[in-house]
């Protein structure tokens, strides 16, 4: 597993900065818009780090946070976001 970060976020603005941001600090950066794109992401190559918005439309942060733990036990994870 190289130095890689994937990130999700549903707001493409956001995204392209968070991009912008960790792509000094990671080999690899891989974005994601959605639940969906981000469990495509990790089944294609697993990425060392989870940085993931509490906020994805249908489903909570939290959720993709609690499948990475079960399907990829050694990728860390960060949530991000607002308060609720």
């Amino acid at each position: 597993m190289e130095n890689s970060v994937l990130i999700v976020c549903v707001d493409p603005d956001r995204l392209a900065a968070y991009q912008r941001l960790l792509s000094p600090s990671f080999q690899v950066v891989v974005p994601a818009a959605s639940f969906a794109d981000a469990t495509e992401a990790l089944g294609a190559s697993p990425q060392r780090v989870l940085v993931c918005e509490t906020r994805l439309r249908e489903f909570h942060g939290l959720h993709l946070a609690l499948w990475t733990r079960v399907h990829y036990v050694d990728v860390r994870t960060v949530l991000i976001g607002e308060p609720d």
